[in-house]
């Protein structure tokens, strides 16, 4: 056991055999996925090591890729978490992702390498603010998580942001030498498999978001943590050693979220490609354009009312969703 201490232009002439006309130019960029993992295993001397063979940023970045993600789209960063390494981190992801993108950041480390070294508070809310997306995901995996994420609370643009433990807990990691089921950050393991497994699709629509991922996991890492490694006596012990007594909580830890969405949000980008398949026949083209077409104008209660033609889920058929599905014409 480890503890994680301390704080090409496109343009579509749309002529359709119906009473709405449109000439939509667009440019042809889809839902990209962008992330930046860091996770730090080495310290220091004087700081503890958290020999956990890099295995939170293998299985992130695994469960990305299942979800249609590139890797060449993901900055991974192993050991020597420095203030500069962690800015260049950001730096990179504000570069890459646009406004219609998914971007992900992830950092596992000691809170107090956080604090003390990396400084989080003093630059990172300003610089995360620079990622040009509404569907930006902060992921913090660290001892005292949720005062990491309160630095970005503030921030008014949407934006979802977690943290593994309250900021008042210690987190924790399995490493191989104790023969327990899981190795390295139990929430990154619970929520990565969440993200994967149908069950979480609370709302029956053939996609886990990152809230159903969350509120599906959660449960699970507090009966994992009071059922498998509090009943270790020496494992108990160790947050005694430093004041905690998580027997006292009738559930312990208590991984936070800041959803500042108005809907949920997907990482998986197969949600994305097949939103503007209005048919669902497995490709966007000149017949998803005639059906928004058709729907245009129009709002529930309507009698030409099409929900599947609401791509943006606000209420309304408008120019917005006929320019979603014309940028998407020709993919599978």
């Amino acid at each position: 056991m480890v503890l994680l201490i301390g704080f090409s232009a496109l343009t579509l002439d749309v002529r359709l055999s119906s009473e709405y006309e449109f000439s939509v130019e667009t440019d042809s960029a889809i839902v990209e996925g962008w992330a930046a993992i860091l996770e730090m295993n080495t310290f220091p001397k004087g700081w503890g090591d958290l020999n956990v063979g890099f295995v939170n940023t293998k299985r992130l970045q695994d469960t990305l890729v299942e979800l249609g993600w590139k890797t060449d789209h993901m900055y991974v960063k192993k050991d020597n978490l420095t203030m500069a390494t962690v800015q260049d981190a950001v730096e990179w992801l504000a570069g890459k992702t646009g406004p219609d993108d998914v971007a992900l950041f992830y950092i596992f480390t000691h809170g107090a390498w956080m604090q003390r070294e990396i400084k989080w508070g003093d630059w990172f809310p300003a610089t995360w603010a620079r990622v040009d997306t509404a569907k930006r995901v902060l992921m913090i995996d660290t001892c005292r998580a949720a005062a990491f994420i309160e630095e970005t609370r503030n921030d008014p643009d949407p934006h979802i942001s977690m943290a593994n433990c309250l900021a008042s807990e210690l987190a924790w990691a399995g490493i191989p030498e104790e023969g327990l089921p899981i190795v390295g950050s139990v929430w990154n393991y619970y929520f990565t498999n969440a993200l994967r497994n149908s069950t979480a699709d609370m709302d029956d629509d053939g996609f886990v978001s990152v809230e159903e991922a969350f509120n599906f996991s959660m449960p699970l890492v507090q009966r994992y943590m009071n059922q498998t490694v509090f009943v270790v006596p020496e494992f108990l012990q160790q947050y005694h050693d430093l004041g905690v007594f998580p027997e006292n909580y009738a559930e312990f830890p208590h991984p936070v979220i800041d959803d500042q969405l108005a809907g949920q949000l997907c990482l998986d980008l197969h949600y994305y490609a097949l939103l503007t398949d209005l048919n669902v026949d497995g490709v966007v083209n000149i017949i998803d354009v005639s059906i928004v077409a058709s729907a245009f104008g129009s709002k529930p209660g309507f009698a030409d009312w099409n929900e599947n033609a609401d791509v943006d889920g606000n209420g309304v058929v408008n120019i917005v969703d006929v320019t979603m599905v014309a940028r998407d014409c020709g993919r599978i």
